[in-house]
């Protein structure tokens, strides 16, 4: 993460942008902006937040989108959870005993008692 807050930080240094000011505007704490510069991730969102506050701050900042993410993805890892339950393989004889039977249906109606 230290290499996506540098990019991002240095980018808007060179603007003369503050911190709090870009905070107001995307709506996201300065506090979160500034653990992003700093790569500290004690003070950071889940990935697939963070992902997307990264993604805000450059368009922000009219930086290349692709290449943050580029980077943001190199230091962070994919933001898609990993599956956690792994799915049996289908048992045959599920499939062979769904058919059941293709006779007549028996009528189960009740007598009426006139």
């Amino acid at each position: 993460m230290k290499r996506t807050g540098e990019f991002l930080k240095k980018a808007r240094e060179q603007k003369g942008l503050s911190i709090n000011e870009i905070g107001l505007s995307l709506k996201i704490s300065s506090k979160i902006l500034k653990a992003i510069e700093d790569g500290d991730m004690t003070q950071l969102p889940a990935k697939t937040f963070l992902r997307g506050f990264v993604q805000s701050y450059a368009n922000y900042l009219r930086v290349d989108v692709n290449e943050i993410m580029r980077i943001f993805q190199d230091e962070m890892g994919s933001t898609r959870p990993s599956p956690l339950i792994q799915m049996p393989e289908r048992d045959e004889t599920l499939e062979t005993s769904d058919k059941g039977s293709t006779g007549p249906v028996p009528n189960k109606s009740v007598p009426s008692s006139e």
